[in-house]
């Protein structure tokens, strides 16, 4: 098969190299029905495999916040973004907004912080990235209902991107990878490359004319992300020959949505099996967990649950785990979970009192970014935190 400048391309089942994801889709809010329980794999609470304990830290709520959930944390450790609800205010809507806790040391206070004053006046906003740098990627809606993607810089400057463009991941050096929608929906996604925040965006090549994909994790100085074509999605690789950008298929997909891939070629996908209901009425999918490992023979496997079927995954990290939710035993809340390996399920401990939570972005270190759910008088209020494995 080609590339679409002509290069001779490779299949991944001949020595491809893969990367770990560093981001979730987003938070989940969900209305879940009664589901049935089904056997399930070794579950492991609040534990690795082997026993050791796992953290969990509360880094509480910028001031006068309800509560907050976190998205993403650096490698070093020491930022954290994500987003903060906040009541009505005479200038804002009540809704969540953008947020960022720092902290000097690995021991320390973490501080939280409000970002809406870095942003134009907007009716939502969610803090999606952030580097060692100390450079953040920001979604936000405008009162008008249009979406704009903002990057704050390491020195405090507020720089907003394209219309209809979404960042994927974000480097130690400031490159950038995502993608660029057509508002009216006509075109295909656009895969898109910035050498910097402040500097011009790349077009980077697809597979075929008429159709797109994005660019979702980078690699080293290639870049991993999906495209389609008339035969269907592939998983494919960038990177730069004599200055120029070449794309490389490296495997044909399923029909699943793929969330996440590993290091050693772990792909973590969604699976959508059907329509999902609460009270006879259809409410999206319905979702369900799965991973498939190299040679891909077959169809991906699907992991396992602690109740019912439904799930969801994130990223992978750099030994093969899976990160994600799944439904909890009373069939309504989702909870926050691991998958070592395809027939392994660990419970991310939960803060006291707290009944649900979900995972975000994780970091080298396997510090996980994510959120507890621990209602006071029935309200949900959502606690940021970080879990670090052992």
């Amino acid at each position: 098969m080609l590339t679409t400048d002509g290069h001779q391309a490779s299949n991944c089942k001949e020595g491809a190299v893969f990367v770990k994801s560093t981001m979730f889709t987003g938070s989940v809010i969900l209305l879940a029905g009664a589901l049935l329980a089904l056997p399930f794999a070794t579950a492991v609470a609040g534990k690795t495999p082997g026993g050791t304990a796992i953290r969990v830290e509360d880094l509480g709520k910028p001031a006068g916040s309800v509560r907050s959930a976190a998205g993403a944390i650096n490698d070093a450790g020491n930022v954290v973004v994500g987003w903060a609800y906040f009541d009505a205010t005479l200038e804002y809507r009540n809704n969540n907004y953008a947020a960022r806790w720092t902290r000097s040391s690995g021991s320390g206070a973490w501080q939280p912080e409000d970002l809406r004053p870095l942003l134009p006046m907007h009716k939502n906003s969610y803090a999606t990235l952030v580097n060692d740098a100390g450079t953040v990627v920001i979604s936000a809606e405008f009162l008008d209902s249009t979406y704009h993607a903002f990057v704050i810089t390491s020195v405090g400057q507020t720089l907003e991107l394209g219309p209809g463009e979404t960042v994927y991941d974000l480097d130690e050096s400031d490159q950038m990878i995502g993608s660029r929608r057509d508002p009216s929906q006509a075109l295909p996604d656009q895969p898109l490359f910035w050498a910097s925040p402040s500097g011009p965006v790349a077009e980077l090549p697809v597979i075929q004319s008429g159709f797109g994909g994005q660019a979702r994790w980078f690699q080293g100085v290639t870049i991993l992300g999906t495209l389609a074509d008339d035969s269907g999605g592939w998983l494919v690789q960038w990177s730069k020959v004599d200055g120029q950008w070449i794309v490389t298929r490296l495997q044909k997909l399923p029909s699943f949505d793929l969330t996440g891939v590993g290091p050693d070629g772990r792909l973590a996908f969604m699976h959508c099996t059907g329509p999902r209901y609460f009270q006879q009425t259809v409410i999206g999918c319905d979702w369900r967990a799965a991973a498939w490992d190299p040679p891909y023979d077959g169809v991906p496997t699907y992991l396992p649950n602690l109740a019912g079927t439904y799930s969801w995954t994130g990223g992978v990290m750099d030994d093969g785990t899976v990160l994600g939710l799944t439904v909890a035993s009373n069939g309504i809340d989702m909870l926050p979970v691991l998958w070592p390996a395809p027939t392994t399920l660990v419970k991310l401990p939960l803060l006291a009192g707290g009944k649900s939570g979900g995972t975000g972005g994780f970091n080298a270190y396997r510090q996980i970014a994510g959120y507890v759910d621990v209602p006071v008088k029935g309200r949900s209020t959502y606690h940021a935190v970080v879990w670090t494995l052992p």
